[in-house]
């Protein structure tokens, strides 16, 4: 089981919607002038995949954006996921639109509302990768707690950052 980026998707406060297409299968290069919001991509695939923090960065994206989303290809069709942006005052946001489908649309602004919650996100991504359920168990005596893979151990290995690359 996998799954890939299909589009990368953004909602204005104003229910605007943006999509940036990519090619499954393929390498995707996003290239641009400093400042307009290519870092800020990882970003928002990061969270969208369940990251506990919202790191978008300050600015224009912030201040403009209600929600962010992906449209993945799964191996049975496709999945949306809709995150949204959280409040200044917050560092990240438990709302969460989830749809599944065979051949799914980008659903508009209006649609959007909370029917799943970041934890059952990462349950589901986690299920996506084909990541069983597993529970490592710590020896009697050890201090460290124990550990489950997900897929946030996974996504490490997805993303270059600008630094990585240059």
């Amino acid at each position: 089981m996998s799954f890939q980026i299909k589009d990368i998707v953004v909602y204005s406060h104003r229910g605007q919607r943006r999509v940036l297409p990519l090619k499954t299968g393929e390498l995707n290069i996003i290239t641009g002038s400093s400042k307009t919001g290519k870092s800020a991509l990882i970003e928002i695939m990061d969270y969208c995949l369940g990251a506990g923090e919202c790191r978008i960065p300050e600015g224009i994206i912030r201040e403009t954006v209600s929600w962010v989303a992906l449209r993945l290809e799964v191996t049975d069709g496709m999945t949306f996921i809709a995150r949204k942006v959280p409040e200044p005052s917050r560092a990240a946001s438990s709302d969460v639109y989830y749809l599944v489908g065979k051949d799914l649309e980008i659903p508009s602004f209006n649609q959007l509302s909370k029917n799943i919650n970041s934890d059952a996100l990462e349950g589901i991504l986690t299920e996506l990768t084909g990541i069983e359920n597993n529970k490592h168990q710590v020896p009697e005596g050890q201090t460290r707690l124990p550990l489950s893979a997900q897929v946030r151990h996974s996504l490490f290995y997805c993303f270059q950052a600008q630094e990585e690359v240059i």
